[in-house]
């Protein structure tokens, strides 16, 4: 037995030492997946998130009592459900938290790009003002308990008004408040002076471009607007300046139906770019809203289908570091539910999700209080359907029911799932 992911402690602890019970024999706890490869076997255990490598079903047995102990295996009468269920209430007990440390902040609803998939698309453009950011500084400072905070800007494009996120983060300073920042940004308008305050005044750690295919396909997707240059060349070249930095950089790939056989030849050029940085990380995403707008389930399949081809690429090329998929049980579902976290809109409107820019607001930065009865709305989890019942990744699986991308998954989204967990469980093996 080699070990590949540790169990989380927390969850052990919780779980306690299982008794064996003489008179049920054990079987698989049914969140554990088993993968045969061509040098052994793969258990993880969804629950805990530990993953093991065995050579062979008698290494496996060799070890009953340690996968027994550890819930890889249970009692007969063991409830796999029930159990999940407990855990969450027992967490959700633990992570009761009165300080909001966590904030995703607009500091601009436009955009300097006109990608035709944007769920912002026909928005109203709203920027952030100087006055409304020193209010912004003063909630947060009123909120976070003294703690370390953690900011996400985010937009439209964030960097049209990069401004405030420089009195925010000043104002912070001025206060003693610690802060680290992440960002989801196209990454056209860096530059590097730019990346340079990104590291000294933001402590930005992490950012996140999308890339929509090779330079052709990626300027004509991309549209951006005052434009001299070519954006597909600047971005590449800015995503090299802010690894070189030390800002972590995730690159998500936008696949749809249209361009997947264009994203197999982005995927050979990333590799040839940024194969040996450590700090870059890629993996694709689908675009599924012509499937769902045209109700087209074939349609669907098939960008899984590419989506999954695409994610063994990425692993093999060393592109994907680790699988973005939880490996352990969830406890929350986005910053929807989580009491810490609040979003800003431009204006100082409070919001619980990214999609409800201006609808469904919680309150407004001026004010101490906030709408009770919609945070609770917002909590309220999506119904497990019989489909749920015994799939093996339902401790990973969170869905909330006012979440506007939020649905009881098909069988093509828990092959997907699977299959990029163990895509970088076999990165790991290498």
């Amino acid at each position: 037995m080699q070990m590949i992911e540790p169990a989380d402690k927390v969850i052990l602890q919780l779980l306690g030492k299982p008794k064996r019970n003489s008179e049920a024999n054990i079987r698989y706890l049914k969140y554990t997946a088993k993968l045969s490869t061509g040098e052994g076997i793969i258990l993880h255990n969804f629950l805990t998130g530990e993953s093991l490598f065995f050579n062979d079903d008698e290494d496996i047995k060799r070890d009953i009592e340690y996968l027994f102990e550890h819930y890889f295996f249970v009692n007969n009468d063991f409830n796999d459900l029930k159990t999940v269920e407990e855990l969450r209430k027992a967490f959700l007990l633990i992570n009761q938290k009165k300080e909001i440390t966590s904030f995703k902040i607009l500091t601009t609803t436009d955009c300097n790009a006109r990608c035709a998939y944007c769920y912002e698309l026909g928005m109203d453009r709203v920027k952030m003002s100087p006055d409304t950011a020193g209010e912004v500084i003063r909630y947060i400072k009123h909120n976070c308990g003294n703690k370390q905070v953690t900011l996400s800007w985010f937009g439209g494009e964030p960097l049209l008004n990069s401004d405030v996120i420089d009195d925010i983060c000043n104002g912070l300073a001025r206060y003693g408040i610690e802060y680290s920042s992440v960002m989801t940004s196209n990454g056209y308008l860096f530059t590097p002076e730019l990346t340079k305050k990104a590291v000294k005044l933001w402590n930005l750690k992490n950012i996140q471009i999308t890339l929509d295919g090779t330079k052709d396909n990626y300027n004509r997707i991309k549209a951006y607007i005052h434009s001299s240059d070519d954006p597909y060349k600047r971005v590449i070249n800015n995503i090299k300046l802010l690894t070189e930095k030390g800002i972590r950089v995730n690159i998500r790939l936008n696949v749809s139906l249209d361009n997947y056989r264009d994203m197999h030849k982005l995927v050979q050029e990333l590799s040839l770019y940024y194969r040996s940085k450590e700090n870059i990380s890629v993996y694709a995403s689908g675009l599924f809203q012509e499937t769902a707008k045209n109700s087209d389930p074939e349609g669907k399949k098939r960008l899984y289908d590419h989506l999954r081809g695409l994610t063994k690429e990425l692993y093999r090329l060393g592109l994907a570091k680790r699988s973005r998929r939880s490996l352990k049980l969830r406890t929350s579902g986005c910053m929807a539910d989580n009491d810490s976290h609040r979003g800003i809109s431009p204006s100082g409107m409070l919001m619980k999700c990214e999609h409800h820019i201006f609808t469904k607001l919680t309150g407004n930065i001026k004010e101490k209080s906030e709408d009770v009865q919609l945070l609770d709305e917002w909590k309220e989890k999506l119904d497990y359907e019989e489909i749920c019942n015994d799939c093996v990744v339902l401790p990973v699986c969170y869905r909330l029911k006012n979440c506007p991308v939020s649905h009881i998954c098909t069988q093509e989204e828990k092959e997907q799932y699977i299959e990029d967990l163990f895509s970088a469980l076999r990165a790991y093996r290498v």
